[in-house]
């Protein structure tokens, strides 16, 4: 009998070890949060077969670059006004430009409302309308779903504004569920296959002296693209993705959910120093660079915290701060950034 019992409770188990996963809204980017994703631009992995029970080996991408986002309340950025409808803000900064992406999170989706890119040239922003479905909420093997919004894209360059408007048609499915192997680790989760087609594009150029938009040129048909997405519990962002260089075709660009201590292969300059979330909360993420020293001082400028930052990820305990303003000195000094 204790036989019985005992063999019982392992098929239970391992049975449950490989059981397929719900997303749910507390699997989705989370305020306060800081995910590292890392991208090879010369992939050899493929996005193996759909259906269930799978095995999805990824662990040959290779770190080339890493992106480090932060995960915002809108309003605290530059841009909320062109998004009032989101309450989620993800922002990110490369060696070229800055960009904040605009969603909206519910219990019932996660939607995504459009970007502000800035770069030295300009800046380009991008809204949604509708909103793109990300996920719809919850969601599980053989969930589908699509989104038909317009996406307008507007570019302003010294004195020169254009706008492309493209009509998108985007099908989503969760064709597989099984295990991920990525060289942060394995994960239990489901794959999301993702058509993108535009349908038609439409150019416009902004007057001066009309001041007005001015109709240049339109298209019509011809450009899809296909990527694979692989979501688990609790990641806020997928383990893993493969860009498609065509629908069918050879992966182009592929990409892993990094640790928070994850490589980056090309140091981050002090001058990246940030602190997240700056307030209403008892954590918060200093992002430096790797091996640095760390002093909190408070506004009368006594030292309040040391510490050394082995990664680029540092979270300290502010529960005991009493409330008010306080320096962060990172790397011996050499730089002073204010954060309430």
């Amino acid at each position: 009998m204790n036989t019985l019992r005992a063999t019982s409770v392992l098929l239970f188990s391992a049975l449950c070890a490989h059981a397929q996963i719900t997303l749910t809204q507390s699997d989705m980017p989370q305020l306060g949060g800081v995910y590292i994703t890392i991208s090879d631009t010369a992939p050899t992995v493929s996005p193996g077969q759909a259906g269930a029970n799978q095995t999805w080996d990824l662990s040959a991408i290779k770190n080339q670059t890493a992106e480090t986002t932060f995960c915002v309340t809108p309003s605290s950025t530059p841009y909320f006004a062109d998004f009032p409808a989101s309450n989620l803000a993800v922002r990110f900064r490369t060696a070229s430009d800055s960009t904040f992406e605009y969603s909206s999170s519910t219990s019932g989706s996660l939607l995504s409302l459009g970007d502000i890119v800035i770069e030295p040239a300009g800046t380009f922003m991008v809204t949604l309308s509708p909103g793109i479905t990300t996920t719809p909420l919850p969601a599980t093997y053989m969930t589908q779903w699509s989104s038909a919004p317009a996406d307008v894209a507007t570019s302003t360059v010294g004195t020169e504004m254009l706008k492309q408007v493209s009509h998108l048609s985007i099908t989503d499915t969760i064709d597989g569920w099984g295990t991920v192997t990525t060289p942060a680790g394995s994960f239990s989760a489901l794959r999301v296959k993702q058509m993108q087609t535009t349908v038609s594009d439409s150019l416009f150029a902004y007057s001066v002296a009309l001041k007005t938009w001015t109709f240049i040129t339109a298209t019509t048909g011809g450009i899809t693209g296909e990527t694979f997405l692989w979501a688990a519990a609790s990641k806020g962002q997928p383990v893993a993705s493969l860009d498609l260089v065509s629908p069918g075709g050879s992966t182009g660009v592929a990409r892993y959910l990094g640790k928070p201590n994850a490589g980056i292969s090309q140091p981050v300059p002090t001058s990246a120093a940030r602190i997240h979330p700056s307030s209403g909360t008892n954590y918060v993420t200093i992002a430096t660079p790797m091996r640095s020293e760390i002093k909190i001082l408070n506004i009368q400028g006594r030292l309040i915290q040391s510490l050394s930052a082995s990664g680029e990820m540092t979270t300290v305990n502010v529960s005991s701060f009493p409330s008010g303003l306080y320096f962060l000195k990172v790397n011996k000094e050499t730089e002073t950034v204010l954060k309430r």
